[in-house]
């Protein structure tokens, strides 16, 4: 939780710290979700940061960490943070192939916060591709998907992503 409010307060090196702290003593505690979702996290200042390598790391963590728990939303929800780290790359092929992989999992269960994730990074690609209308349309979509499911930091994510598309649309 720590690193939580770290990351959230933008105090990047802070958040680090807590989450290399963190993930040794969850794992130790068999909590090996919160391994994973640490990981994502920081993955995500990883690449804020642009340290790629590190965030490749982070990614690839979280990733074994899910494969071990055999639960394929969390999966899933590894995934969706390995194709953010692609499109931060500007490898939009790549992120494309990860979400085919996502979207077949989701279809037979019910995501909520993945799905949510899901539409944020298709949103993202469309963006980067020049596709403003179909950008709108999945970040409108996690949006409402948010709100509906009272997901209040990721309505606040999909607004952001919303408000740039708009922007460059000139709307």
């Amino acid at each position: 939780l720590t690193a939580q409010i770290h990351q959230a307060k933008g105090k990047y090196d802070d958040a680090i710290g807590s989450f290399l702290n963190a993930i040794p003593l969850l794992r130790e505690t068999g909590d090996l979700p919160r391994v994973a979702s640490a990981n994502e996290r920081l993955a995500e200042i990883y690449v804020q940061q642009g340290r790629d390598d590190d965030a490749r790391d982070a990614i690839e963590q979280s990733l074994n960490t899910n494969e071990q728990l055999r639960v394929p939303i969390r999966l899933a929800e590894s995934k969706i943070h390995e194709a953010l780290y692609h499109v931060a790359m500007s490898d939009i092929s790549a992120a494309e192939n990860v979400l085919r992989t996502v979207d077949e999992t989701l279809s037979n269960l019910e995501g909520g916060r993945v799905l949510i994730l899901l539409h944020l990074v298709k949103g993202k690609i469309h963006r980067q591709r020049g596709a403003l209308d179909a950008s709108t349309a999945a970040l409108a979509s996690a949006r409402d998907l948010a709100r509906r499911s009272g997901y209040l930091l990721l309505e606040q994510r999909a607004r952001v992503e919303l408000s740039r598309t708009l922007m460059e649309t000139g709307e």
